[in-house]
């Protein structure tokens, strides 16, 4: 399996594209990132997107409200990894430090650092928080309205 991350500059486009979005984002305004990101749309409904964002399928996920609000945006920023292989998951790990310290010298220094086995770093804004999570399978790069997590760190599930 070729293992696959955004490069730093990639990480850095995509920040900067991201926080020019405007929140609350509107999911009409949402659908359009795909054409401006160069993502392929896989799936798409009234309330999630599903996209290739060139890491492989699914790799991204747009999902909103039943009222047409973004909620949240969810990224991949490597491909996926063998869960059950050792070398993947150290390399996996590593990706994480690395990426975390690309957004660190963009962001400033993270609002929360979730530790454990899914760690999970957040730099909250005003309207919305960019986080990076590690999964046991790949990166995610995630940027949710503030009271979507809060509603979901209430009820446990605060794991993007």
């Amino acid at each position: 399996m070729t293992r696959r991350v955004l490069d730093d500059q990639e990480i850095l486009d995509l920040l900067a594209g991201l926080r020019a979005l405007e929140w609350p984002l509107p999911m009409d305004s949402a659908t359009e990132l795909p054409g401006r990101f160069e993502w392929t749309v896989e799936y798409q409904s009234e309330t999630v997107v599903e996209l290739d964002t060139g890491l492989g399928p699914g790799s991204g996920l747009i999902d909103a409200d039943g009222n047409g609000v973004v909620d949240a945006l969810r990224l991949s920023v490597t491909s996926r990894v063998d869960r059950n292989s050792e070398p993947d998951r150290a390399w996996l790990r590593d990706r994480f430090a690395h990426v975390l310290g690309v957004m660190t010298r963009a962001l400033g220094e993270p609002t929360l650092k979730r530790p454990g086995s899914s760690p999970q770093v957040r730099w909250r804004g005003g309207e919305y928080t960019i986080g990076l999570t590690r999964t046991t399978v790949n990166l995610k790069l995630f940027m949710a309205r503030n009271d979507y997590l809060d509603e979901d760190d209430r009820r446990g599930e605060g794991g993007h």
